[in-house]
């Protein structure tokens, strides 16, 4: 590892994770967008169309508005650690160790990002900025950083500056 990449490495960082009240007023909106565009098309003449397409449409519609809510209440709540070498997720639920984290969705204030250990199913995670806005720029640096080999040694303080 050469001088320039020794001194900007990413440092650990411990990050909260858990359910997002934007991501929840996000999915919510969409969801009552897409009934009233429902309504609309239902207003517009859906009944000229057989009653099955029109019970396959709202059925549809509610297996993703469902879905979503279970994608939303399914978010871990924890802490999400970065080490240096791998990832790992300490949640009140099952736990990741050893983990490798990929990118979804960066939308610069929040991230949609995948956990994947080698023994656990993947688990997704919805970051945002203000849950630690202070630690942000950090958890950034970590998550498109590459793991750190064997033989360097980075300081794992996850502890905020103080001040």
């Amino acid at each position: 590892m050469n001088l320039a990449a020794t001194r900007w490495r990413a440092p650990a960082v411990l990050y909260p994770v858990g359910r997002s009240a934007v991501l929840a007023a996000g999915c919510g909106s969409i969801a009552f967008g897409g009934l009233l565009a429902l309504g609309y098309w239902v207003a517009q003449g859906a009944w000229r169309h057989p009653w099955w397409v029109v019970g396959v449409v709202f059925a549809t519609w509610s297996v993703v508005v469902a879905l979503a809510l279970r994608f939303w209440r399914a978010l871990p709540t924890g802490d999400l650690h970065w080490g240096g070498a791998h990832w790992e997720l300490k949640s009140a639920g099952p736990s990741v160790d050893g983990a490798c984290l990929y990118v979804h969705a960066d939308l610069q204030r929040f991230m949609l990002v995948r956990l994947e250990s080698a023994d656990q199913p993947p688990c997704w995670l919805w970051l945002e900025r203000r849950a630690r806005p202070e630690r942000w720029n950090d958890l950034r640096r970590a998550v498109y950083s590459r793991a750190e080999t064997a033989g360097t040694n980075m300081p794992l303080d996850p502890s905020p500056p103080a001040g």
